[in-house]
């Protein structure tokens, strides 16, 4: 939009003059020195203290125009002249918007007023040519329209008033005055088309859904129905149709730039990118490319970047920009691609808004911040089910959401299916987990829920990690730090000594301690361990072998001594017998953070011995997903960085002597 010297304000309402003139300084201020986040919550502040006031909407008009805000640039124009009809400029205003917006008859009708009632302005003359040039082209536009013939310019400014009342976000509006329209060509497709968007985001699906089809019974080739239609069956849950809709959209032969849109539209939703590269390609043919807008580079720039083509993806997202500098979707898209491969979420074509109805996020809004009343408790679990019943369609667009949503709608998606856990979400979690999409943190999340779901096999899952796909091992577990063990007070505190002892290397004193400790409690396997670990810091490593054997066979479920055997095992390379101890502890649904480290170190320990480095780092991403603070994490990604001498100057329980000493 071309720059213009902002219009003097109207004098005001009479009340609270000086404060308003005080706050528009500060704000004209603010704009000048382009802080536009400040500037608009000046303003905000304005509209609630002063609303619908004549200067506080002059300035508003001003700041849409310097920061490109077309739409909201026209909607503070009309309210301007709903308070304040007898100002020219407000007039003339309105009129320059509807132009920029591209809705050259409600243009001619601003501009037919304004010659009415200001017949002696100054811009009078500029006025009229522009009127002339409007009302040369009226019948070109309504006939482009579909609204040929006489008296048909009234019908023509109700669809074009539609179009901009839908453009501005309100939808009932914009359907009653398609409606309007109907009364008198009840199959004016453009209006029924506009109609079944409204209806879609009234929330109200089915409506949209049925006259979309209406649409296409009068005119079989409506791309626009088909597009549309195409659009609603999937966001309605309906995948296989909307696909067997998108079928009869690509038989369709056209070449407008509508038509390129809405079919790369259908497509985007359906996930053909190759459907959609394919219509780049036909109108790259036909030397219309430059007739594109940037909607149309951007979806088709998504599409190829998920066809794993990210040069072409950045060269279309750059050329829609071009055009748009302030396309908003391109530059997000662009700016997601600085980061590491692991936290990306490009691309994505749509966002969130458009998949989920605004009574669908405001229905699970109330559901996760209603507090309860007085009566029944409803579980959370229940409130998600009812959810979903009300709104079955989301358990279609889940998978899709986590597939190619934006950030916040693969947000929504994951907290979503995490909280339900139901059949259908915990699969979306699973395929998700062993897809490519999205960063890596969001789906080990999944991971961790579906493998505790049982939807994973124990064992190792290929799975994209940092760039690259791994064999990783999920474990769908619960790690906590509650004590496995109690004891007498008298034996906590000889153990407590003891472990003192061994952490400030001093297993000597620790020894008789823990003995003490025994002849109270002479069954308790974490004292008797605690006492091997004594004697392997002491160098007596046969005497430690030998009371974690027995610790083993009088207590078989306790995990460190099983993990400890495993650990001997590797040392003297019998590995065999290393994996017989270890895979029976991949079923345990519950690990100590401690006993979860030692197994890990373990296992790491065991495949660099039996030289599968690629194992052992696998094995270190599945500890440090896990617990990421863990210090050892560091040591043990310094030694798989040079891996060939661990296992040969390294002792298995010197490496661990501090999470066996602390054991309790």
């Amino acid at each position: 939009m071309p720059k213009k010297k902002r219009q003097k304000a109207a004098q005001g309402f009479g009340f609270n003059a000086q404060a308003l003139e005080v706050a528009l300084a500060k704000l004209e201020y603010l704009m000048r020195h382009q802080e536009w986040s400040k500037a608009l919550k000046q303003l905000q502040s304005l509209e609630e203290r002063y609303p619908n006031h004549p200067k506080v909407l002059i300035h508003l008009a001003d700041f849409c125009y310097e920061i490109d805000d077309t739409t909201g640039y026209q909607e503070a124009s009309e309210r301007l002249v709903q308070v304040d009809q007898d100002n020219p400029e407000a007039h003339l205003r309105l009129g320059e918007a509807y132009l920029g917006n591209v809705h050259p008859l409600l243009a001619l009708r601003a501009f037919r007023h304004f010659l009415a009632q200001f017949p002696n302005h100054k811009q009078m003359e500029k006025v009229k040519k522009i009127v002339a040039d409007l009302e040369a082209r009226s019948d070109v536009i309504r006939a482009n329209m579909g609204l040929e013939g006489e008296n048909t310019l009234p019908l023509a400014i109700l669809h074009e008033e539609a179009t901009s009342c839908f453009e501005q976000g309100n939808f009932t509006k914009a359907r009653q005055l398609e409606e309007q329209v109907l009364e008198n060509r009840p199959n004016f497709t453009p209006a029924l088309n506009n109609i079944s968007l409204s209806y879609w985001r009234e929330g109200n699906i089915n409506e949209a859904i049925a006259t979309a089809n209406h649409v296409i019974d009068i005119d079989p080739h409506n791309f626009h129905a088909y597009s549309n239609l195409t659009r609603f069956l999937c966001l309605n849950g309906q995948l296989a149709e909307a696909i067997q809709t998108a079928q009869k959209l690509k038989a369709i032969d056209e070449n407008v730039v509508d038509f390129w849109i809405k079919k790369a539209e259908a497509f985007s939703y359906i996930g053909d990118d190759q459907g959609i590269v394919n219509t780049f390609t036909t109108v790259e043919e036909s030397g219309d490319l430059d007739l594109a807008p940037p909607v149309f580079y951007h979806l088709v720039a998504a599409a190829q970047m998920r066809l794993g083509q990210e040069k072409k993806a950045r060269q279309l997202w750059q050329q829609a920009l071009e055009t748009d500098p302030e396309f908003e979707t391109a530059h997000e898209n662009l700016d997601d691609l600085k980061q590491p491969i692991s936290n990306r979420h490009a691309p994505w074509a749509f966002s969130v808004a458009n998949w989920i109805t605004q009574q669908a996020i405001e229905d699970l809004v109330e559901i996760t911040e209603k507090p309860q009343g007085k009566g029944k408790k409803v579980s959370y679990a229940d409130k998600i089910e009812q959810y979903l019943q009300k709104h079955p369609e989301i358990v279609t667009l889940v998978p899709l959401l986590l597939e190619r949503g934006d950030p916040q709608g693969r947000e929504f998606a994951l907290s979503l299916a995490m909280m339900a856990e139901t059949p259908a979400m915990l699969e979306a979690l699973r395929n998700f987990a062993l897809s490519n999409c999205g960063p890596d943190e969001m789906r080990q999340q999944a991971a961790q829920v579906a493998s505790g779901a049982g939807l994973f096999p124990h064992g190792k899952v290929r799975m994209w990690l940092r760039s690259e796909w791994q064999e990783v091992m999920l474990m769908g577990m619960e790690i906590n730090n509650e004590p496995s063990r109690s004891h007498q007070p008298e034996v906590e505190d000889l153990l407590m000594e003891a472990i003192d002892a061994l952490k400030y290397g001093d297993p000597e004193e620790a020894e008789p301690l823990l003995k003490q400790a025994l002849a109270i409690e002479p069954d308790a396997p974490d004292l008797m361990f605690n006492l091997a670990n004594t004697y392997e810091q002491q160098k007596r490593d046969q005497e430690a072998y030998e009371l974690i054997q027995l610790v083993h066979q009088q207590h078989p479920d306790y995990v460190f001594a099983q993990i400890s055997l495993a650990k001997f095992h590797t040392k003297n390379k019998d590995y065999e017998a290393a994996e017989a101890l270890l895979k029976p502890i991949l079923q345990r649904k519950k690990f100590h953070f401690q006993e979860f480290a030692l197994f890990c170190q373990t296992q790491i320990e065991l495949c660099l011995a039996k030289k599968e480095l690629k194992g052992a780092r696998s094995w270190l991403g599945t500890w440090a997903n896990v617990e990421p603070d863990e210090p050892a994490i560091a040591y043990w990604k310094r030694r798989l960085r040079d891996p060939s001498q661990f296992i040969e100057t390294n002792s298995p329980i010197n490496l661990l002597k501090n999470y066996l000493s602390d054991v309790e």
